[in-house]
């Protein structure tokens, strides 16, 4: 019996997780390579239309500059040169994507010089409630010769 609740609880979790997802389309890029991160998002909240969207960018992450979106408002705050956080809203409440739609929301940056990884946090704002995630991009060695803007 306490093995079903336990296993009960950890679907509870996923299923609750399950309504509302942001990631990553592509999840590995090259060391200095110039980078499109595309945050797919699958589900508002709970039923909920998403309203907002806000990535903040990696420090590591250089010259990041977002794609503006029919409907919707764009804000880059700043530090600095650098953008540090690039925030989608959608205008009107017929321009917020509904819980049963997919979009996307796309910027381009240059990944950093040394491998690794690289965690975007992002915050998807909705009608009814938010929720909050950390996509992860794997940084690899350089591929050389690359093309730089």
């Amino acid at each position: 019996m306490k093995h079903a609740l336990i296993l009960l609880a950890g679907f509870a979790l996923f299923a609750g997780a399950a309504h509302a997802h942001v990631g990553l389309e592509y999840e590995v890029a090259n060391a200095s390579s110039s980078y499109k991160a595309t945050f797919k998002v699958g589900h508002g909240c709970d039923k909920s239309p998403t309203r907002q969207l806000s990535v903040q960018v990696p420090p590591t992450m250089g010259n990041a500059r977002p794609m503006p979106k029919p409907g919707w408002t764009l804000e880059v705050q700043r530090q600095g040169e650098a953008a540090s956080r690039i925030t989608w809203t959608a205008r009107t409440r017929e321009d917020a994507l509904p819980d049963n739609q997919y979009d996307e929301f796309v910027l381009v940056a240059q990944a950093p010089a040394q491998p690794g990884t690289v965690t975007w946090q992002v915050v998807q704002v909705c009608e009814q409630g938010r929720a909050e995630w950390a996509p992860k991009l794997e940084i690899l060695p350089s591929a050389g010769g690359g093309h730089k803007h």
